[in-house]
This record gives structure tokens, C-alpha cells and sequence, in this order.
């Protein structure tokens, strides 16, 4: 007697879920934590993570890890934070690195455009999306969830919480920028 097929059914049907749901999915990058001159790293999906300001050693690990790009919402008036060095250490690392500066005590919407435009190019994924604490990117990713990815603000702002997102002017302004901007 035949055993039933029924577990190749069932991967083959969660693979084809997983081909419709990402359809430009990258390869999952290799991740081995904790990653060099990144203090709080946080996968989000298979192709992005959000966390902690990336330094000049972290961008040779993150391209090896299969990452592809690193979107930074630092200021280069943060203490610390070197946009130069990090720009010469990431394209040495092959690793497209995008500064699209973020004050979290005064957002501007249009950054937030800027990040949509960046997020959906193909190209862009796997990314690693950073600032000094993670904040800026998480909200900067819950906005995408709604704006791109359909999700409700609510699910969007728990999962913003799950990594890191805090700051309540910044969920503030998560929620009015979709408010403004849903269609």
C-alpha cells in the first residue's frame, strides 16, 4: 500500500503561499547574531531587519549575512554617527547604502516618501534599516506596512513596538502620516 503524499502537499502549498506573498523575495540572508558595530539587531521578514546604527565594521558582515543594502535615518549631527565613513565602508562591502536623514522630534513626510520609493525598488531588498536606536526604523517600517503592504495601523504599530518603537511622538506621527496619506 501507498502512503500519502500529504507532506509534500502541504510544503509545496506553504512554498507557493511564500512565492505569492513576496514575489521579488530575495534569498533569506545568512544571519549569524550578534553582527560586529551593531548593537540592536532585530529580522523582521526573510529579507529586512531593523536595528541599532550600523558602524563601518558591520557593513563587510552584513553584505556577507546576504544583505544588499542598509537605509540609514541618522542625522549627521548625531553624535557618533560618521555618514562619510559609513558610505566608503559600505560601498567597499558592495552593499548599496542609502542616508535618508530622520528627526524623530520634528518628521518630515517627505523622508517617509523618500523611504516607500527606496523600499519597493526590488533592488533593494535584502535591507537593513537603521538609526541610533532603532526607533526611526521601526516606524518607518510600520508606515510601510500599512502604505505598501495593506496591513492595519494597529497591527502595523505592534509589530513597530515589537521592534523597538516607543517613542510617542513617533507613533504619533505614524499614525497621522497614514491618516493623511491612506488612500
Amino acid at each position: 500500500m501507498m502512503r500519502p503524499r500529504r507532506p509534500r502537499l502541504f510544503l509545496a502549498a506553504v512554498l507557493a503561499a511564500l512565492a505569492v506573498a513576496q514575489p521579488t523575495a530575495q534569498p533569506a540572508p545568512s544571519i549569524s547574531l550578534p553582527l560586529p558595530g551593531i548593537d540592536t539587531f532585530r529580522p523582521v521578514t526573510t529579507t529586512i531587519a531593523c536595528g541599532s546604527n550600523a558602524r563601518a565594521e558591520s557593513m563587510a558582515p552584513l553584505r556577507a549575512a546576504g544583505f544588499r543594502s542598509l537605509i540609514s535615518f541618522s542625522e549627521d549631527t548625531e553624535a557618533g554617527f560618521d555618514r562619510p565613513a559609513l558610505a566608503r565602508a559600505a560601498r567597499d562591502a558592495d552593499l548599496q547604502y542609502v542616508s535618508i536623514p530622520f528627526n524623530r522630534e520634528r518628521p518630515d513626510p517627505a523622508a517617509v516618501q523618500r523611504f516607500l520609493a527606496v523600499i519597493a525598488a526590488p533592488a533593494t531588498a535584502p535591507a537593513y534599516l537603521s538609526c541610533r536606536t532603532g526607533q526611526r526604523a521601526a516606524a518607518m517600517w510600520a508606515i510601510k506596512r500599512v502604505m505598501l503592504d495593506g496591513w492595519p495601523i494597529d497591527r502595523a504599530l505592534t509589530e513597530g513596538a515589537a521592534l523597538g518603537l516607543t517613542h510617542e511622538g513617533l507613533t504619533q506621527f505614524v499614525r497621522q502620516y497614514v491618516e493623511a496619506h491612506r488612500r
